[in-house]
């Protein structure tokens, strides 16, 4: 009897054990998320960058863990407009939480925040890689520029400088390295190329007319027949462009640099830098096009409110390859979708190029896929973009200003012979 019960108490034990495992040990600061944090979060948040507050160590960390536990599980850090979930494409450079590792963040923060056991050399935060290579040209603002607050933007002020690579010969762009001066205040920056010299005396013209360096712009170079060539956000100070591929600078033109800067941690004067890596050929000529449609017009005081346009691609005489995509709203945004499907009737099929569930101005940013999707003249392009304007009255337009709004995706292109993309596309 005796060896009979104690038999079945151990059996008992054993399926008790089985049919409810342990349960799983709450993540530590120093086995589960300082890594992450390591590749997701310091490069921003350390002293002096852009990140409100440094999340370097343990105490720094557990100072912040409610907002951290907040900001992760709603998406709202680390801040990127793509959706990576896999739903729509994959941005192998995005900044991304996958589902498994805003639950570890969230549980940690719910368990107690445990230290855990400091690892003999301790997480710091993360070298960014710079740009090599030849033909590597600096250029930095001509003086430094203190920026202030408008009265639209009280707490950012967007600026734009011209730039001189002193290039005589055309070339391409294929890589580009900023260097900020201040960077907790250099919050994004766009490059444009001046096509023209028209193009040039107006954007003189702006910068003469300010007393300060540079001049006051928004979204855009300020003047017209510029050509996007780069977009940055903290976070990754060096962007290649697929490899074998560049962007066209005519030689003898200047550039304008825009920089949105943000004044939440002050201001100081700034000399924001950049290092830019020419070559005089490129396996593949490509071009930033904007898939646009300047009709965009919305109306005030509605807190949900959506405008689509459609391009078709007929005429297009080959397929052409779409490496990434640059999606731009204005603060009003809300979110974004980018597809194709093609032009036959009845045919509604359709895949998802981008996704922006949550769109957010202050982090634009030009994201590449694994491998170029084909398009070619059978198929159209949709953009479909939400909009919260319960703070307009009357009616909203399309516009470069603060208080206009756009609805567009800048498209990373280029020919599978390596041609222009600019002699098939108008």
């Amino acid at each position: 009897m005796t060896l009979r019960a104690t038999t079945t108490t151990a059996l008992l034990a054993t399926l008790a054990m089985t049919a409810c495992p342990a349960p799983e040990a709450t993540p530590t600061w120093h086995g589960d998320i300082a890594p992450l944090f390591q590749t997701e979060c310091m490069s921003c948040h350390q002293e002096g960058g852009i990140g409100p507050f440094p999340l370097t160590t343990y105490d720094e960390v557990l100072a912040q863990k409610d907002v951290v536990a907040f900001s992760v599980s709603t998406r709202r850090m680390p801040p990127s407009n793509f959706d990576n979930s896999g739903d729509c494409q994959h941005y192998p450079d995005a900044r991304w939480l996958d589902d498994d590792e805003i639950a570890r963040v969230v549980a940690w923060v719910e368990g107690g925040a445990p230290e855990g056991t400091a690892p003999a050399t301790p997480v710091t935060p993360p070298v960014l890689p710079g740009l090599d290579g030849d033909g590597i040209v600096d250029v930095v603002m001509a003086e430094p520029y203190t920026p202030v607050p408008t009265a639209q933007e009280q707490n950012d002020n967007y600026r734009c400088f011209i730039l001189d690579p002193q290039r005589a010969e055309d070339g391409w762009l294929t890589g580009y390295e900023i260097v900020p001066g201040v960077p907790a205040e250099v919050h994004h920056m766009l490059l444009f190329s001046l096509l023209s010299d028209e193009a040039e005396v107006a954007a003189q013209a702006l910068d003469d007319e300010d007393a300060e360096p540079g001049f006051e712009c928004f979204g855009d170079a300020g003047v017209d027949d510029t050509n996007l060539l780069a977009v940055w956000a903290p976070g990754r100070d060096a962007v290649e462009y697929p490899e074998g591929t560049g962007l066209f600078v005519a030689g003898g033109h200047k550039l304008v640099m825009q920089i949105h800067y943000n004044l939440l941690s002050g201001a100081e004067p700034d000399q924001t830098a950049l290092r830019l890596r020419f070559t005089d050929q490129v396996q593949k000529d490509a071009l930033l096009v904007p898939i646009a449609d300047d009709e965009l017009t919305l109306e005030g005081g509605l807190p949900q409110t959506e405008y689509s346009f459609t391009q078709p691609l007929l005429g297009l005489p080959e397929p052409i390859e779409i490496h990434g995509t640059f999606p731009h709203m204005h603060t009003l945004g809300r979110t974004l979708t980018f597809t194709r499907q093609p032009i036959v009737d009845g045919d509604s099929s359709q895949e998802c190029l981008t996704h922006v569930p949550n769109w957010n101005f202050h982090w634009q940013e030009l994201a590449f896929y694994d491998a170029p999707i084909l398009v070619d003249g059978s198929e159209r392009l949709d953009i479909t973009c939400s909009f919260d304007t319960t703070g307009r009255e009357g009616q909203v337009f399309w516009g470069e200003g603060t208080q206009d709004e756009m609805c567009l995706v800048f498209v990373y292109l280029t020919r599978e012979n390596g041609e222009p993309v600019a002699e098939i596309i108008e």
